[in-house]
């Protein structure tokens, strides 16, 4: 026996029957039965197609709430004005970088970076003159570097933060002079700076390594700061590594 399953005069579905025991067993007397058996069906049918509309409905609202808060997080990790990774994402990434070096016994290099004579050039040219400056020394210095996992960041006003794990201090120099030269390349009048004609930058450098052992992160940054205070204080423009104590 075939029986229509039918709403508002549409096929829904077909109920099909059969039995090879008797011959009559599907009479017309047994139809409203099967009618109303149909009619649950129906609701089972309607039941389900609504389940797995709602199913699908929130699992697709779902991951548009997941890439809006991918979205939104990688925003809060990016520097409004250059458009880099910010503060907040290098304190984040040098952390994990941080137990990664020490897990792997590897070394974890980074270059803080100052440009050079800043305020006098915002003075001088102005603070439009100034934010372009920062853009573009920005963007060099994420042109310069090569790999995926290194990164650039601001580290805060005119200062910025290269992370080079897996980098002895020896290559993290020969980066930080790269970035030099290709900040100099860009050429921009600096008429107010002692240390050159154009924007330049400074840079100091520290490595955490198997020679030199130290207790934290912070001990990293500060290490590098230290070197960054060498470089300004014997005349700017130049890369400078730090030494330790012996």
């Amino acid at each position: 026996m075939c029986l229509p399953l039918l709403r508002n005069g549409h096929l829904q579905a077909i109920l099909y029957l059969e039995n090879n025991l008797s011959e009559t067993l599907f009479t017309h007397d047994r139809l409203p039965y099967l009618e109303a058996i149909g009619s649950q069906l129906l609701i089972s049918i309607d039941n389900a197609r609504l389940h797995e509309g709602l199913e699908n409905l929130v699992e697709r609202r779902t991951h548009e709430l997941e890439e809006a808060n991918r979205h939104l997080r990688q925003q809060t990790l990016l520097d409004g004005l250059t458009g880099i990774g910010n503060r907040r994402r290098f304190d984040e990434t040098v952390a994990v970088e941080w137990l990664r070096a020490q897990r792997n016994q590897s070394p974890l290099s980074i270059c803080l970076i100052d440009v050079d004579f800043f305020k006098r050039y915002n003075d001088f040219y102005g603070h439009i003159a100034g934010d372009d400056c920062l853009k573009q020394v920005a963007q060099t210095l994420h042109m310069s570097i090569k790999r995926s996992a290194d990164s650039v960041n601001r580290y805060g006003g005119e200062e910025f933060v290269i992370l080079l794990p897996e980098t002895t201090s020896v290559a993290a120099k020969a980066i930080a002079e790269r970035c030099r030269r290709a900040v100099e390349a860009l050429a921009l009048p600096h008429a107010q700076s002692e240390a050159s004609s154009v924007v330049s930058i400074s840079v100091g450098i520290a490595c955490a390594n198997s020679y030199y052992e130290l207790t934290s992160a912070e001990a990293l940054v500060h290490c590098a700061d230290a070197a960054l205070y060498r470089a300004k204080m014997e005349g700017r423009n130049r890369v400078i590594c730090y030494v330790p104590p012996q």
